[in-house]
């Protein structure tokens, strides 16, 4: 059981797909940054300007927390993210096990190797966020965003969250393969109605520059649901029926 040659396998087999997210996400960083600044120019007659950050302090005037600072653009990456690892953790359980079964793997050796993988990429995704976010501050020059972005404390706190996700959705991916679709379409709805009591998306941004940490919650509750998960999936593929 080489469980180092199945997560090198599986790291091959998400490299390209990593590479792609994050040419998209960096080139989307850049663009968003860009943007909030504005552009004026002439077109023949026709004056032409936009300024993202004025149609933005509009838009959110009358919400909870109003936009009225620039925002920084790697926090976008946060969310996006989350989604490809909760997309990687039903992929895991759906396809990557089964694939592995028909490679004669054996269900120990691929359930062990696909949680590394998932850990693997949840650490990769955090230090290029990490490095990301500060070569932007650096050329922002913003002294707080880098101490932000370089603090070990929130660099974990993202590991685990990922891990956390990746982890919660390879579950649900497992119990698509082991139950079939319907058991595996409630388990997502569960999961939707649980994720709606955390703050997602332009709340998440809104709270990170507000200053409060994007994954405040204790560690120890965070790995204990992880070890939890862990053997729930090794209980599942374990029993579950050759396919």
């Amino acid at each position: 059981m080489n469980i180092r040659k199945h997560v090198t396998f599986q790291m091959k087999d998400w490299s390209v797909s990593l590479l792609v997210f994050w040419g998209i996400m960096l080139t989307l960083n850049i663009v968003f940054q860009y943007l909030q600044k504005g552009f004026s120019f002439n077109f023949g007659n026709t004056h032409v300007s936009f300024n993202l950050m004025d149609a933005l302090v509009e838009l959110t005037k009358n919400d909870a927390h109003p936009i009225t600072d620039v925002l920084f653009a790697p926090d976008i990456n946060i969310v996006s993210i989350g989604i490809y690892i909760l997309v990687a953790g039903i992929m895991c359980g759906t396809i990557s096990f089964p694939l592995y079964r028909g490679l004669g793997i054996s269900r120990v050796a691929s359930w062990l190797s696909i949680t590394i993988s998932l850990l693997a990429i949840s650490v990769f995704n955090t230090l290029v966020q990490t490095g990301i976010s500060s070569i932007f501050a650096v050329i922002l020059d913003n002294p707080d965003r880098l101490a932000k972005s370089l603090d070990i404390i929130s660099i974990f706190q993202l590991i685990t969250a990922y891990f956390l996700v990746g982890m919660l959705f390879f579950l649900i991916g497992t119990i698509f393969y082991c139950f079939g679709t319907w058991i595996g379409v409630l388990s997502v709805a569960l999961a939707i109605t649980a994720l709606n009591f955390f703050p997602m998306g332009y709340e998440l941004l809104i709270l990170s520059n507000m200053g409060i940490e994007v994954a405040a919650y204790p560690f120890l509750i965070s790995w204990l649901v992880i070890v939890g998960t862990f053997f729930l999936i090794g209980h599942f593929l374990y029993r579950a029926r050759i396919k």
